[in-house]
């Protein structure tokens, strides 16, 4: 049974991302001490940030009628526990914290390309932690942020126009 109408109400996770990627370029000014702290602290931001998102386009944050719910929360669940990493990156290498969380967010997006049944998600989970990894090889944590703007901006126009396309309920199971 394919939940893809339900894709729909994913959209406003990648805005999401997309601000609080730009709150991360725009704090590269701050001084060193302070800018690796919120960086850190914008990740926080995920979470309420994406409910009002969804106040605003009128999308059931929780979606309680779709069974796969709870898997998709475990999924998120998942990436919460692979943020320890990032808090270890935090202390022991702080200039990379930034590609480490980038790539630790496209990673987790692959199952819910299954779960979503979506290529775009697919595609993404794959690109967003080469993009980062690269990135965060060879430039500072500006030019990471910065493309993770430019990747999470590319990210949300196709998830818009993969949506589009869906009906606007679920197909029942026969």
């Amino acid at each position: 049974m394919r939940h893809q109408a339900k894709k729909r109400n994913t959209f406003y996770y990648s805005i999401d991302y997309y601000l609080v990627y730009s709150f991360t370029c725009s704090i590269d000014g701050f001084a060193n001490t302070y800018k690796k702290f919120l960086t850190f602290c914008c990740a926080a931001l995920l979470l309420p940030l994406a409910y009002f998102i969804s106040r605003i386009f009128n999308i059931d944050f929780q979606n309680v009628n779709n069974p796969l719910t709870n898997l998709g929360i475990i999924f998120s669940i998942n990436q919460i526990l692979y943020l320890l990493i990032a808090v270890w990156a935090y202390s022991a290498v702080p200039d990379k914290m930034l590609m480490i969380i980038a790539m630790i967010f496209g990673a987790h997006l692959l199952p819910y390309g299954w779960l979503y049944q979506s290529r775009i998600y697919l595609i993404f989970s794959v690109t967003i932690p080469i993009v980062a990894l690269i990135a965060g090889y060879y430039f500072n944590s500006y030019v990471v942020a910065g493309a993770m703007v430019t990747i999470e901006l590319i990210f949300s126009l196709l998830l818009h126009i993969e949506n589009k396309d869906l009906p606007t309920s679920s197909p029942r199971a026969t």
